[in-house]
Parts: C-alpha cells; structure tokens; sequence
C-alpha cells in the first residue's frame, strides 16, 4: 500500500490499491471497454469533469481495470454472480455513471458493459455519454449541465440552447449505433459469463429493456436536434422509458405530426426555437393539448409570428397543469399588445 515509488518487490494489488491508503467511495462509477485509447479516455473523463464544473482533484471515479486486482480476477470477481460483483457494489455506492462510447461504439456489445447499463437504468442513476473525437471529448446529457446554465447567464438564450450547442459535437454514427440499442445480444469473452449476466438480468433486474430504452432515447433527442426528427425517432420518444425532451425547429415539428403522428403526451420540455410562424403555431398549440407532463415550453417566434400564432399558444397554455417555466422570444415577431395581453 502507499504510492509506487514507496513499494519494494513486486506489487499484487489494484492499481487504485497501490494510491490509495484507505477506503473511499466513488463518485462516479465508469462503464467502457477496454479496448479505447487510454488518451481519449482520459480526454473523456476530462470532458466530464468540465461540462459538470468539477474539481478534477477531488472527484473519484470507479473504473474497473484500475479498481479490480488484476493479478486475481477470478477471486476478485467471486462466483456468486454479479450482483455480488464489485461492478454492482461500486454502482450501489455511486451518485452517477459515466459511460465511456469508444469510436467503434463497442461498449453497447459488451456483456459486462450491457450488464452495468442495466443496473444503471434500474437504479435509476443519472448517465452521462462521453466520447472523444479528434483528441478532444463531448459530452452527451439528459439536461442542461453547470457549463451550460453559465453560459445561459451571459447569454440572451436560455440554458437548453447551450446544452444542444454543446452537443452537436457528437458524432452521428455513434448516435445512430445508439438508437438500435440491443444490450441482449451482446457478448462476451467467455460464453459462461454471458448466460450468467443474462439470467440475473432477466430473472433479478427485469430484463434489458429499460437500459436499451435509456440508451436509444438519449441519441433519439440529440437526433431530433439536429435535424433527424423521422419515424424511428418518432417511434423511440413516444415510447421511452422517460418522458422525452423534445428540441427542434417549427417546420420539422410541423412535418413529424403530419407524417409520423408525433404526439407531446409524454413530452417533457418543449423547444421550438426557429422558424416559427403563426400556421406552425397553430399546429404546436393544437399538440399541447396533449401535454399533460410537459415541464418547460421555449418558444421564439420568427417575423411571420403574429397575434395569431400568440393567441394559439396561449390558449393551449390553460391546459398545461405541469408546466414550470415558459420562455417566450418575441423581438423578431409581429406580435402587438394585443396578441401578448
């Protein structure tokens, strides 16, 4: 125990043994496969560590070839099966999970990883994506983070403008690997394993389901953002395991409830932030009715915005009884005192 250079011979624990002197529990627990490079993975922790304003001296995160003893990992393992694993002990112990996406998104065809995705979903832990591009990582989130709201502050747009800013970094293929999410048929190195985790997860944690939900509905949302609001996303929001986050531009939204009948019912914060006009309002105002979780409702009228499309938002607003915060920019409109009263 102590630090490296202290040590005399050969060295039989973990690497976190060989640092570390006493217990400590973690912050983070670190899902990823081990076949990334090292650098990204670091530049993915250290991504995390910025989008959440934390203080990279003091944040502990559990990763399991640095926490496991390598030199005995059938004994470090057990064989009592892995809710009894350190994998699910450290997940118990954490506040949060950062889940590492290699450039090949193999960590959605890991067994283990499927198997800490699960137990992730089950205790429903918050998950943030991380993924590190051209030497630099970005970072994919439910909600607006600490960096985000900052910049909110010096900014005329609100938080949720940044947090889709900040994430159209990730990569497309990676989203689109996401959105067909299987964690049932992942693998494993050795075959016994992958029955074991299969029959827990099916017979003790509920099945798959929940964590291929969570994970499909995150890339569905970034998807949606970026301009990819077609059926399969459609399909993936309304039937989530959480209600879904929904941000996009009026025409698009106009065009996903006329061809793939995109309905708000398990809608959860609304952002229609260009290209809105009085005819998309009245569309947008005809779907609120629906709403019945919606949350925040962001809207920014473009110059065809009007009275029209003010009077149809308004009325759909006596219907919202879980609405919380509602942002509405009208600097471009042509929306009189009448309209707005």
């Amino acid at each position: 125990r102590g630090t490296a250079k202290g040590c005399r011979g050969k060295f039989t624990g973990s690497l976190a043994e060989m640092l570390c002197c006493e217990h400590r529990k973690p912050h983070w627990f670190v899902s990823h496969w081990w076949g990334e490079p090292v650098l990204d993975f670091v530049m993915c922790l250290k991504e995390h560590c910025d989008t959440f304003k934390l203080d990279a001296a003091e944040v502990l995160y559990w990763v399991c070839a640095y926490a496991n003893n390598q030199t005995r990992i059938t004994h470090e393992l057990g064989t009592e099966g892995p809710l009894l694993s350190p994998f699910f002990k450290a997940l118990e112990l954490a506040q949060g999970a950062v889940l590492v996406l290699d450039s090949g998104a193999e960590v959605v065809r890991r067994m283990w990883c499927g198997f800490e995705n699960v137990v992730i979903a089950k205790q429903k832990k918050p998950v943030v994506l991380v993924t590190c591009v051209d030497g630099r990582g970005t970072a994919l989130t439910v909600e607006p983070t600490p960096v985000d709201v900052a910049k909110a502050i010096r900014s005329t747009f609100p938080a949720p403008v940044h947090h889709f800013e900040r994430q159209k970094g990730f990569p497309l293929e990676s989203l689109q690997t996401m959105l067909v999410t299987r964690l049932q048929t992942a693998q494993t190195a050795l075959p016994e394993d992958r029955v074991m985790i299969t029959e827990t997860v099916q017979q003790e944690l509920g099945g798959f389901e929940a964590a291929n939900s969570q994970m499909r509905l995150l890339a569905a949302e970034n998807l949606a953002a970026r301009g990819f609001l077609g059926e399969t996303v459609v399909r993936e929001l309304e039937t989530a395991v959480r209600p879904f986050n929904l941000t996009c531009d009026a025409a698009m939204f106009e065009e996903a409830v006329e061809r793939f009948n995109l309905s708000l019912r398990c809608c959860a914060r609304l952002s229609v932030m260009d290209g809105l006009d009085d005819t998309k309002a009245a569309c947008i105002g005809d779907m609120l009715g629906d709403a019945a979780h919606l949350a925040v409702l962001q809207l920014a009228g473009g110059s065809d915005f009007g009275n029209i499309g003010m009077i149809a938002i308004s009325d759909a607003l006596r219907t919202l009884l879980q609405l919380q915060q509602i942002s509405l920019y009208l600097n471009r409109t042509k929306v009189t005192d009448g309209g707005a009263i």
